[in-house]
């Protein structure tokens, strides 16, 4: 699942520390005992709780097992995925001043190799954010961040690739304001967020009429989203949403590559649900209409409904699961997603490609939930960063190293 940019307005939302130890306690409370896995030797990639470590997770032992923790280099780790076939990770590694670069490694963090050349700017002046590798394996896609690129007044980013040998990359984006790549399930299409600017009106529903925008200062112009679509050849452009107000983030593509749903947010914090056909010139469907607050989302795995890790929904005051099918007002008689689970406080939802295990925070903790109810937390996991999933045909660490 492609993750939250640190520049985009996606924060991490720590909780309080009396609210996590009552959520772990209901957790040890409410959790069931593990049933045999059916993810066939799958594992989990996550940070340790200090993002100074990567973890690989057996998830099927009660309580899980931690096969491997490693560092790929000095300051703070994010992972974000696997290759296709399992054997390689992909994470980035911040320093202290505040840009990051891309790693892969081997699954015990051997062979670690940055993969991005950049020589157009000084260390200090380009960083690497959110890459996420092509289901077919021969492209590994990101935002490209630059601090005194050509004649950008501000920072800029741009939508860039490079093979998974590394070097200097290549760019899908134009305008220097994109962020939040996401490949296609069949690997042809790459759908982003790209920023514009606007003068703000008198309310967040309407901009400045001609002649006070023309007055607007730059620093009081509002910066939101749309969501574009491009062809991994990078032909085949299109604009896929066109709000007159508010932002668009999280694209997420339907397991089916059929659909494409995101959140809309007029304000901070007053988060819709959407999704569009995956195709040029279609009209995006507004799925909830009540304003919540969407911590991350992602499909089911048969792609008929949404999964939303959501507050606010039929007026609950706590964030809990819930499904949407992808058709207009959706949240009139939306459904909360396994409520004997009791998965208080979830974010970070990921299925594994048996459709059966989901993977999630909870509290804090990383979860293990299956279809048949039972599940478990996996010891040493906390932390408050997404998990991923090795993919469907990952077979073993001893078959990687063969």
């Amino acid at each position: 699942m492609q993750r939250r940019s640190q520049f985009d307005g996606e924060a991490l939302r720590p909780l309080p520390l009396a609210l996590s130890a009552l959520i772990c306690a209901l957790l040890l409370t409410t959790l069931t005992p593990a049933a045999q896995d059916t993810t066939s030797g799958a594992l989990l990639l996550t940070p340790n709780a200090a993002q100074d470590q990567l973890l690989l997770i057996d998830p099927a032992p009660d309580g899980g097992e931690i096969v491997a923790a490693f560092s790929l280099a000095p300051g703070v780790h994010t992972p974000w995925g696997f290759s296709p076939d399992g054997c390689r990770i992909l994470a980035t590694v911040t320093t202290r001043d505040g840009l990051s670069r891309t790693y892969t490694a081997r699954l015990d963090g051997s062979e670690a190799r940055e993969l991005v050349n950049y020589e157009a700017l000084p260390n200090g002046q380009w960083g690497v954010w959110e890459p996420t590798w092509s289901p077919a394996g021969d492209k590994i896609a990101f935002t490209l961040i630059r601090d005194g690129f050509e004649d950008y007044t501000e920072r800029a980013y741009h939508i860039g690739w490079v093979t998974p040998d590394g070097g200097e990359p290549a760019f899908y984006s134009v305008t220097g304001r994109e962020h939040t790549p996401v490949w296609s399930p069949d690997g042809l299409r790459l759908a982003y967020v790209s920023y514009d600017e606007r003068a703000p009106g008198e309310t967040f529903y309407a901009t400045a009429v001609p002649e006070v925008a023309t007055a607007t200062p730059p620093d009081a112009l509002l910066k939101e989203a749309d969501m574009w679509v491009v062809g991994t050849d990078g032909e085949n452009k299109y604009r896929a949403t066109a709000f007159e107000t508010g932002s668009v983030r999280a694209p997420r593509w339907s397991p089916s590559g059929e659909w494409l749903s995101f959140v809309h947010a007029p304000s901070n914090n007053n988060d819709t649900l959407w999704a569009v056909s995956a195709q040029a010139g279609a009209r995006p469907i507004q799925v909830t209409y009540s304003y919540n607050l969407t911590l991350d989302h992602t499909w089911l795995p048969d792609s008929s409904a949404l999964l939303a890790s959501a507050r606010s929904i039929n007026q609950t005051d706590t964030a809990y699961l819930w499904t949407f099918p992808p058709r207009s007002g959706a949240d009139a008689d939306a459904a909360q997603y396994l409520p004997e689970a009791g998965l208080v406080f979830p974010d970070y939802p990921t299925f594994h490609a048996d459709g059966q295990t989901l993977a999630l925070r909870s509290g804090y903790r990383a979860v293990v939930q299956r279809a048949d109810g039972t599940s478990n937390v996996l010891d040493g996991a906390n932390g408050n960063m997404p998990l991923y999933w090795t993919p469907g045909d990952f077979i073993s660490i001893e078959n990687c190293l063969d």
